[in-house]
């Protein structure tokens, strides 16, 4: 497939919809939408290349300024369920071209698992678990490849509400392969761009086995991560941490605290000298390091690596972000490709902000950061619910258009939009944090925790308060109600806890008005007993009053 250059007349895709050159399109710098989708054509038969990697990711534009904004950009409870199930809505009534087991899809699925959880409807629970019945809830084709392994993720999370071992166990026979090998190749890219997953005599080509390009880190190890938190294996975590760090040592400049996109990157230079770093690239992976952290145990060795690598490229990605709140697709050089770009926005939106959540990130110097990328993600909403600014498929800085689009990049809107929602529910409300450690040599499961209340609780709860649980860990939020006939009593469902591994959650107390997650029907098991269905009898947990 040849590439179009500017000066490319015919039938060029803008948007999405096929227009003529001359109807309409202005010829900015293109990769054509064909090669991407000869790239989705190739995945189904295990040839494609990685994540991102159809072109430069540039896109044509209709003629015409973007429409005014229509949702509020308000960091209110219903104000970010509005964008978020209009976009959502508008994603799932309307098909991207992709294969969706493949990664553009399984971005998309991952921002759901983050969202369904908090919406009032099961119907965005159920079109994630549809998607998985429709896949045979298998990865994708290619057996050592990072993208085809990240729709597993959302496997897990539908595992995790209903503990039916069929939706994990295609992913847990691909990850027991992985964990047999040894892993010992250069990560230098060596694929030829016309012939995608293999090199210049025909093998298949590095990164089809390796992390070797650093979109990796967002598929593959965050959902062999979540594969340790819902079986209590530490194996697939153990391989996640080590191919990690693998492609970090690699990728990741430690004077500009950014990842370059791939070895081939290693000598290039924006327009301005400097080197180049993809936005979306670098979205990838803070958002990964934040997925990491939510599924490691907070005594794990290697964690602290993993927060002093997020604050490093926090600080970095936050000096970055353009005066509308939006980050350019080239990180260095922003006046080489000016337009906004609404996926790594949004990635990096999500990560900030759970970094400020979880107390990794100040407050004070991160929050202004990620108000002004919320208020650029919602502004790009149309209407419809369909989100514009998205570079299109791509693999190095490219031109974004209003009206352009990608399933990935609804799945970081639900990302940022949820994490936000977090925001808006807890506040600065006040809380106590309690420890809970697994005394056994076991992973625990379902387990439904008594939390002693202290005096001032009680009577918050007396008074009408409503009390908040959240895991301190993954910032998520765990079902709780008060035990009957005990006041002092709280009961909280811990979904899973590593062998031996000490937890923490924070329990917060609300305004009585404060409409909490429900937690009900496809969302949890019941509590009302005081213990998960099915689950057998173990040693208590042991649970300590921690302070705030």
């Amino acid at each position: 497939m040849k590439r179009l250059n500017d000066r490319t007349v015919g039938f060029l895709v803008c948007c999405g919809v096929a227009l003529a050159a001359t109807n309409g399109c202005n010829k900015e710098k293109t990769e054509a939408s064909a090669a991407t989708v000869a790239n989705t054509q190739a995945a189904a038969s295990g040839k494609a290349s990685a994540s991102d990697g159809g072109g430069d990711g540039g896109v044509a534009c209709v003629v015409g300024d973007a429409p005014a904004r229509t949702f509020s950009d308000a960091v209110a409870p219903e104000a970010l369920m509005k964008v978020m199930t209009a976009a959502a809505d508008w994603q799932l009534a309307t098909p991207a071209k992709w294969a969706t087991n493949l990664w553009h899809y399984a971005a998309f699925w991952v921002g759901m698992t983050k969202c369904a959880p908090l919406a009032d409807d099961p119907k965005y629970f159920d079109a994630i678990k549809k998607n998985g019945e429709a896949n045979e809830w298998k990865p994708a084709a290619r057996p050592g490849h990072a993208d085809d392994q990240a729709i597993a993720a959302s496997y897990f999370y539908v595992y995790s509400v209903e503990r039916d071992h069929k939706t994990i166990e295609p992913s847990l026979a691909r990850f027991d392969e992985m964990t047999k090998k040894t892993f010992d190749e250069s990560l230098k890219w060596d694929e030829v761009r016309e012939t995608p997953g293999k090199t210049a005599s025909g093998a298949p080509a590095v990164h089809t086995r390796e992390w070797a390009w650093c979109d990796a880190l967002f598929m593959a190890p965050t959902a062999m991560a979540i594969a340790t938190t819902n079986t209590g294996d530490m194996k697939y975590l153990n391989l996640a941490d080590k191919l990690w760090w693998k492609t970090t040592d690699y990728l990741y400049d430690k004077d500009e605290h950014l990842y370059l996109r791939d070895s081939r990157f290693f000598e290039k230079k924006e327009p301005n000298g400097k080197k180049v770093f993809w936005g979306r690239g670098n979205g990838w992976v803070i958002a990964g390091t934040a997925r990491m952290l939510q599924n490691m145990p907070e005594q794990y060795p290697n964690r602290g690596r993993y927060i002093t690598l997020f604050r490093e490229m926090a600080a970095k990605v936050a000096s970055l972000q353009g005066k509308d709140g939006f980050w350019r697709s080239s990180l260095l050089d922003p006046d080489s490709v000016p337009k906004p770009e609404s996926s790594g926005t949004g990635f990096y939106t999500y990560a900030l902000a759970w970094g400020v959540n979880q107390g990794i990130l100040d407050r004070a110097t991160f929050e202004p950061v990620v108000r002004k990328g919320w208020s650029a993600i919602t502004g790009a909403v149309l209407t419809n619910g369909k989100l514009g600014w998205v570079q299109q498929v791509g693999y190095q800085p490219g031109e974004t258009c209003w009206d352009g689009t990608e399933v990935y990049g609804v799945g970081a809107l639900l990302l940022a939009g949820s994490e936000l929602y977090r925001t808006a529910l807890l506040g600065d409300s006040p809380r106590v944090t309690r420890s809970i450690k697994n005394p056994k040599g076991e992973g625990r499961f379902d387990d439904v925790v008594e939390v002693p209340l202290q005096a001032e609780e009680t009577q918050a709860v007396a008074s009408g308060s409503k009390l908040a649980v959240v895991d301190a860990r993954s910032g998520e939020f765990l079902p709780a109600q008060p035990k009957q006939g005990a006041a002092n009593r709280l009961l909280v469902l811990v979904n899973s806890l590593h062998p031996s591994e000490e937890r923490r959650i924070h329990i917060y107390r609300v305004a009585p008005a404060t409409k909490l997650p429900l937690h009900s029907g496809a969302f949890t098991r019941s509590v009302a007993d005081g213990k998960a269905a099915g689950h057998k009898k173990l040693p208590p947990l042991v649970v300590k009053v921690l302070g705030n």
